[in-house]
């Protein structure tokens, strides 16, 4: 009897399963779906919850992509509750259909087969599904069903095979989202089709989707509506078509990592409402054309490894609304122009590995909003100006040039200033002169990268009270912050925790390089003798044995013998410390 009434109380939906299950390769079928009924949508809700089991694991990039907090919202669905409250789950408030429906970063594992309940939910408007785990099945044809979807997002969601051509029916859609299924492939028939009926496609994200085989002009199909092009590495292979940059919606168009895309950025005709533009990591080519402050209100510009050539051209200066401008790693040469003071927003600043000259230009001191500045690798001379007006500085990489002078000491009143690259210049400075450093409450990053460790190579002050409980804390840094330049043999331990006794010879090794400069001081000697008879200690406890606890990571024994002979022949305590 309880079977009969449980039958009766769900015909209803039985009878579209059926349907759906049947005629799943209908192209008309969508059309013909008849609407659920507020209680078959809940029904229908269950019935695609059991399709899953929850694992954390399923939506482990969300949390470490920082995408959003993962949980398992389906677990709260109770039947006999009002649906339409449940966790992910949006309604329309005069009829009650289901609209939105948002199981993003849910724990979901599983596959959706192509009759899968969920295709009955007709009213759809908005479908969020990323970031979960569908064991590389196949896109379902089914959500070409939703004919009434203008969001559908389906990223990072573990599909595979190909983008399914039946989601050209969905004709209202605004926003398509597949990144980050790396198994999945597009081809250019799709492409064109989609073009040709997604007239509403304004942001289309395909990133890390396989578009090998997919020719560049057929991106040119779309309509001038698409504001938000993203194909990061997408393997786009051939010229890219000058005319993309001159959609006349385009906000933000990213190529980056792409490196068999050839082209050249247009030269003329310059013009749209473009604000972040990421061409990184691409073989286009060319110079960096004088009309790109057409572009009034770009605001990110990323062109890292992009191959350009000569001189950074001063119009830059007039694009007032950059917060981030990366030209690293390319063929610039000649000076900073000082018309990039202008650019008053600029959060980061990236000119590294480039062949510039001449000395950093003092205007470089009035970009107050600025929090990282790269400048590394390149033949810049003279002194370091003066950025003491840079409050939110965090990060200052001078590393490979060839500045000269003193080290100066504005950046002991930078208080936000963590990271500090000084390194191979021809600076000079004795550390005691930084002993004002103000007190953090973060703890403070330690770097060195030069063979030859003296205090005139300090790349990062760390900001503390007194030197000597700057020297103490080199005993306190995660050993990964060393530098691997320093330690050859040990390149494999530089995971060893705190307590490993190769932690305590390394930096009793950094320590130690330093003495040279400090013997005239007594609290130094007697703060060499104190840190060497612990390292000593140590130094026992590992020639005695390799315990589990002495070598977490799991280096090889051989490696760690060797590894302590280097520290040995660098450091011999016996007389260093005596």
């Amino acid at each position: 009897m309880r079977w009969l009434i449980w039958l009766s109380q769900h015909f209803h939906l039985l009878l579209l399963f059926y349907s759906l299950f049947t005629s799943s390769s209908s192209s008309s079928f969508a059309s013909t779906l008849k609407p659920l009924r507020s209680q078959d949508q809940q029904l229908a809700l269950l019935h695609f919850k059991q399709l899953f089991t929850f694992s954390e694991f399923a939506s482990y990039d969300c949390d470490l992509l920082g995408y959003q907090h993962s949980y398992p919202k389906m677990e709260s669905w109770k039947k006999g509750t009002d649906f339409c409250s449940w966790d992910g789950v949006t309604c329309d408030r005069v009829k009650g259909n289901l609209i939105g429906f948002d199981l993003s970063c849910s724990w979901l594992q599983g596959t959706i087969p192509p009759n899968s309940t969920l295709f009955l939910l007709s009213h759809l408007q908005y479908l969020n599904l990323a970031f979960n785990d569908f064991d590389f099945s196949l896109i379902s044809s089914g959500f070409g069903q939703f004919t009434r979807l203008r969001y559908l997002n389906l990223s990072g969601c573990v599909f595979s095979g190909q983008v399914p051509l039946r989601l050209l029916h969905l004709s209202l859609l605004a926003s398509l989202y597949l990144s980050q299924n790396h198994f999945v492939s597009l081809e250019t028939f799709v492409v064109r089709r989609l073009a040709k009926n997604l007239k509403m496609l304004r942001e289309l994200h395909l990133d890390l989707v396989d578009m090998s085989s997919v020719s560049l002009r057929s991106l040119m199909n779309f309509s001038s509506s698409l504001t938000t092009p993203s194909l990061f590495n997408c393997e786009l292979q051939g010229t890219l078509p000058v005319d993309i940059f001159r959609l006349p919606n385009l906000l933000t168009l990213t190529l980056t990592s792409n490196i068999e895309l050839r082209g050249f950025f247009p030269l003329v005709n310059l013009t749209s409402p473009l604000r972040f533009l990421d061409l990184s990591y691409t073989n286009i080519s060319g110079e960096l054309p004088k009309s790109i402050d057409n572009l009034k209100f770009l605001r990110n510009l990323g062109l890292h490894q992009f191959n350009f050539n000569g001189p950074i051209i001063a119009s830059l200066g007039n694009l007032t609304q950059l917060t981030d401008l990366d030209l690293s790693d390319n063929h610039f040469s000649g000076e900073i122009p000082s018309s990039l003071s202008n650019l008053k927003m600029l959060l980061y600043l990236g000119l590294g590995y480039n062949n510039l000259n001449g000395s950093i230009p003092s205007s470089i001191g009035n970009l107050t909003k600025v929090t990282q500045i790269f400048l590394r690798s390149n033949y810049f001379t003279g002194q370091i100006p003066s950025l003491s007006e840079l409050k939110d500085l965090n990060l200052i990489d001078l590393r490979f040039n060839n500045l000269r002078d003193r080290i100066p000491n504005f950046l002991t009143n930078l208080t936000r200033l963590t990271k500090v690259y000084l390194s191979y210049n021809q600076l000079t400075s004795q550390i005691d002169e930084f002993q004002s450093i103000v007190e953090s409450d973060e703890d403070p990053i330690l770097y060195y990268d030069s063979e030859k460790i003296t205090s005139f190579d300090l790349q990062v002050f760390i900001r503390m009270a007194t030197i000597k409980e700057w020297i103490m804390h080199l005993f306190k840094l995660p050993l990964f912050l060393l530098a691997y330049s320093l330690f050859p043999t040990l390149s494999q331990s530089l995971l060893c925790a705190p307590s490993s006794p190769i932690y305590f010879a390394i930096s009793l090794k950094l320590l130690h390089s330093m003495v040279a400069s400090f013997e005239s001081i007594d609290w130094f000697e007697g703060l060499v003798r104190e840190v060497g008879t612990m390292s000593e200690v140590r130094f026992s406890e590992l020639e005695t044995g390799l315990s589990p606890s002495n070598n977490p990571v799991g280096v090889e024994e051989d490696t760690m013998v060797s590894g302590l002979k280097e520290v040995r022949a660098f450091l011999p305590l016996g007389k260093s410390v005596a």
